[in-house]
């Protein structure tokens, strides 16, 4: 089991680097969403079920936040990501996972990309943190491939915003 699992974060590592070049908000959600769905069953397979909830929970949320911003949704998703967690905790180091989903729940919720990518490298340092303690090698460079492609794409933003400025004046 532990080599499918490897195998399937594999591929949620191409869509997450993929995800944040994309320049639309909304093309960045639906691929973060086969992502996440793919390091849900990742988790399971290792017998991570905190994980595995959490990035279930993600992949769902990132797909309705694709159509809706309602602070309802927003609020029906935070209770999920903190309330089975924390009733089913095993070990501490699952924390990092709830909080790394709180981040992203709201991070999904941020229209203004740069805000947006900023809450979500936190959510992913969280992430990161789970990782290790979880021992998964591939999980690891997902969320560092994550994080570097999220840098990468704030960057693109920047030089657009500049590009733009510069033809203004």
């Amino acid at each position: 089991m532990f080599l499918l699992s490897q195998v399937l974060v594999t591929v949620a590592v191409l869509l997450d680097l993929a995800s944040f070049q994309f320049m639309k908000r909304q093309q960045v959600l639906l691929a973060l969403s086969v992502s996440t769905a793919l390091t849900a069953i990742h988790f399971y397979l290792l017998d991570a079920m905190a994980g595995a909830l959490l990035m279930a929970v993600a992949s769902l949320r990132y797909l309705v936040f694709i159509k809706s911003q309602s602070k309802r949704l927003l609020i029906g998703f935070l209770l999920l990501n903190t309330v089975p967690p924390l009733v089913h905790l095993n070990v501490n180091y699952e924390l990092y996972a709830v909080f790394g989903s709180v981040l992203l729940t709201f991070g999904a919720f941020i229209r203004k990309q740069v805000v947006f990518r900023c809450v979500m490298m936190l959510g992913t340092v969280c992430w990161l943190i789970h990782n290790c303690y979880v021992g998964s090698p591939m999980a690891i460079v997902l969320e560092s491939t994550f994080l570097v492609s999220n840098l990468i794409g704030l960057g693109r933003i920047y030089i657009k915003r500049k590009t733009s400025k510069l033809k203004v004046e």
